[in-house]
């Protein structure tokens, strides 16, 4: 049986917690672990801070962590940390709600998680530690890169391509074909018709740059 603990204990791995328990898979959820002690979360028992980790790994070899940290200030923050738990020798399986729709040839990296209500279309490619999140539309032949946080209700039409480190808003649009670079924020509602190729934040309905 796979063992797993969820790193976090807020809004965002309370929602991993919610989907990995409606699973029909053959898990245990050890616990999760948080600089503070939230009490149990819909069962799962607090662990303790991170500093735990090392002693978890040597009494469960085979243990599988899961980011539960949605930090929507920095995705730098989630790069950091999944830097940190491979260097422990943990696996990171990736998360796929069963309640989202990918394409059987979407390729989803490891580490990254798949919200309730998703799509996601055929040639998609989905890079580590990023989150997919509720009722997102990733269509056709998308990229999206590493530690990428797709917001709920956004939209990625075919062929879009959104770089390491970025944040799409939610309910924001990116147009077919548009690439959005690095470390890029997107604001909420937007609607990105011309590509992104200078790192900062865009804004606004056609999209621009403003800082």
């Amino acid at each position: 049986m796979q063992k797993i603990v969820v790193i976090g204990g807020g809004g965002h791995a309370r929602v991993l917690i919610s989907i990995i328990k409606k699973q029909s898979i053959n898990v245990t959820l050890l616990g999760y672990t948080d600089r503070i002690d939230r009490s149990e979360i819909s069962g799962v028992p607090y662990l303790g801070n991170d500093s735990i980790l090392p002693q978890l790994k040597k009494q469960y070899p085979e243990l599988n962590v899961i980011i539960g940290i949605g930090n929507t200030v920095s995705t730098e923050f989630r790069q950091e940390l999944y830097n940190k738990i491979k260097a422990m020798d943990f696996s990171l399986p990736h998360l796929v709600s069963q309640d989202s729709i990918v394409d059987d040839d979407v390729n989803v990296g490891e580490g990254s998680f798949v919200s309730n209500g998703v799509v996601i279309n055929t040639g998609a490619k989905i890079g580590r530690a990023a989150i997919i999140n509720t009722s997102s539309i990733i269509e056709h032949d998308c990229v999206v890169h590493d530690y990428v946080h797709i917001a709920p209700g956004a939209t990625l039409c075919g062929n879009v391509i959104i770089g390491e480190n970025s944040f799409i808003g939610a309910g924001s649009v990116i147009a077919n074909n548009i690439e959005v670079t690095k470390n890029c924020t997107v604001g909420a509602g937007s609607v990105v018709v011309e590509n992104c190729l200078i790192e900062g934040l865009y804004f606004g309905v056609p999209a621009r740059r403003i800082g």
